[in-house]
């Protein structure tokens, strides 16, 4: 049997066999030996977190009293705790390496159209 938890593990994306029965909910009980697969996409998309989930606004990391900063318990794309990704900060300086190289050798221009006033 295959059950998908959203969970607070230590890495979310490591599966794990269950060695006894234990409940996750009132009505589920999730079978002893059976495989667990702890999904974070639901904590990733909580409402309570993050209001309109399902849309693109990264300004919600702005504000540091902000509910995406005040429950980094969500954002768990590289694990925690042991299991933590060894990449992460390879990952955070290859992002920023790119950024920059493509901020000084990428010629950004804006093109003014009439919806140009309408951004926010």
């Amino acid at each position: 049997m295959l059950v998908f938890l959203t969970a607070l593990t230590s890495n979310p994306q490591v599966p794990y066999k269950t060695t006894k029965a234990f409940p996750i909910s009132q009505d589920y009980t999730v079978p002893a030996n059976s495989m667990v697969i702890p999904s974070f996409y639901n904590s990733l998309h909580d409402p309570s977190i993050y209001p309109e989930p399902e849309e693109l606004y990264p300004e919600r990391w702005l504000d540091p009293e902000g509910s995406a900063n005040q429950n980094p318990k969500n954002y768990i794309l590289f694990g925690s705790g042991p299991h933590r990704c060894i990449g992460i900060e390879y990952a955070m300086m290859n992002i920023a390496l790119v950024l920059a190289t493509a901020s000084t050798m990428m010629n950004f221009e804006h093109e003014i159209t009439p919806l140009s006033g309408e951004v926010e």
